[in-house]
């Protein structure tokens, strides 16, 4: 791979200049010239142009992102790395991971050559809830080690007492944000004490509030994966800054009969909106699923798809694309979005590079092509608002101020 260095010397009156392009602003292309300064943009010429890039009207647009998967370990990472990059993706959001997986890749990442990802580390559930039944699959595989589980991959709270006596330990593993789980959190109380829903319940709505207070005092935001639009509703009224897949992306064959419980209501979709909670999509599997799933019921989920996605549109709720595809990336999620024709090619731009590296890294300069901002972009030949292909037709990749 090729790396040219754009750092300029200390004295910041030194610059590269990139004109001819085309730069993305969050809603259309300008024509522009800008320079990378220290690894910064600006769009005010230094005293020395050290040298200059024509890009002859080709596209600049930031990086895309993952807002959600678990792949960021220490299995294969230089390949997940190099995987990322090919395809664009510099961000990563990791919802829930083993401390120690975590600790084995800090020093091959958040680095200019390679992607940047922040994590959760161990999830916030019940006694019995998910991502348990994960964990002890794992176990029985060899891939966890028997003492993986609480404390390390997951941290059980059922009540007050709990989160006040665990969360000095959760802390101390310094997570980037906090992960929690609701799952039918409608029948919270029905499921709490019953074997039968092992690894399909999570946290009481009670618990979630008590969470994100103390997360926010904290100044940690919190993640909520969810299931039904009631998880929805409660991860809404606990102000999370973050939902995990949309209600309905596993639907399971008892709720066949009854697919209204994954139909979110305009008050709470006008709440997620106002509080700009962030949704993040992970349902290119449920479209496979669709395809297989008698037609009846493919129709219905499809409403409530179109449904849902028109109320957070409704009330500009932010939506980020991420895939929770262990083997794959936020491209195979986002080619997915293309192909279900719920978005269009903009809003798809939009989504995968502002909104999903929003949610990432929110109080850092990245995202935009913009005065001071962080010098990661891409450089596209063809228009990527006219064929989805042109997103991945990538001709330039530069990150804190080097060509890769």
């Amino acid at each position: 791979m090729l790396v040219i260095s754009l750092s300029c010397k200390k004295d910041a009156s030194h610059g590269v200049a990139f004109e001819g392009g085309l730069l993305y602003n969050g809603h259309s292309f300008d024509s522009k010239t800008f320079y990378v300064i220290d690894g910064l943009i600006s769009f005010i010429s230094p005293g020395t142009v050290d040298s200059t890039i024509q890009l002859n009207k080709r596209f600049v647009i930031p990086p895309f992102g993952e807002a959600h998967n678990h792949n960021v370990d220490d299995y294969n990472i230089e390949e997940k790395i190099e995987k990322y990059l090919s395809q664009g993706i510099y961000y990563v959001k990791v919802p829930n991971i083993l401390p120690r997986s975590r600790q084995a890749v800090d020093s091959m990442i958040n680095g200019p050559n390679s992607i940047d990802a922040v994590f959760a580390n161990g999830g916030l559930t019940s006694t019995g809830g998910h991502p348990i039944g994960l964990v002890d699959f794992n176990i029985k595989r060899g891939v966890f080690q028997e003492d993986d589980g609480e404390g390390q991959f997951y941290h059980t709270v059922n009540e007050t007492s709990e989160l006040l006596e665990k969360w000095p330990q959760i802390l101390s593993g310094n997570p980037d944000f906090i992960k929690t789980y609701l799952l039918h959190s409608e029948e919270y109380k029905k499921r709490k004490n019953d074997t039968a829903f092992f690894a399909w319940k999570g946290l009481s709505p009670a618990v979630l509030k008590q969470v994100v207070g103390k997360a926010h005092e904290a100044d940690l935001k919190v993640s909520t994966h969810i299931e039904t639009a009631a998880d929805f509703r409660h991860a809404v009224l606990a102000e999370v800054d973050e939902i995990n897949h949309f209600p309905g992306f596993r639907p399971q064959p008892q709720y066949f009969d009854t697919l209204s419980i994954y139909k979110i209501d305009e008050a709470t979709a006008k709440a997620a909106g106002e509080q700009q909670i962030t949704v993040v999509t992970t349902f290119a599997f449920l479209l496979e699923e669709m395809d297989e799933m008698d037609e009846k019921v493919s129709s219905e989920m499809k409403e409530i798809l179109e449904h849902n996605i028109s109320l957070l549109k409704k009330y500009d709720v932010p939506i980020a694309i991420g895939s929770d595809n262990y083997g794959g990336t936020s491209y195979d999620e986002a080619r997915a979005l293309v192909q279900s024709e719920l978005f269009t090619y903009h809003e798809i731009l939009h989504m995968w590079t502002l909104n999903t590296v929003a949610t990432i890294f929110p109080d850092k300069k990245l995202g935009y092509i913009k005065e001071g901002y962080i010098a990661n972009f891409l450089v596209l030949p063809k228009n990527p608002l006219e064929d989805f292909n042109n997103f991945q037709n990538i001709s330039m990749m530069v990150k804190e101020g080097k060509v890769l």
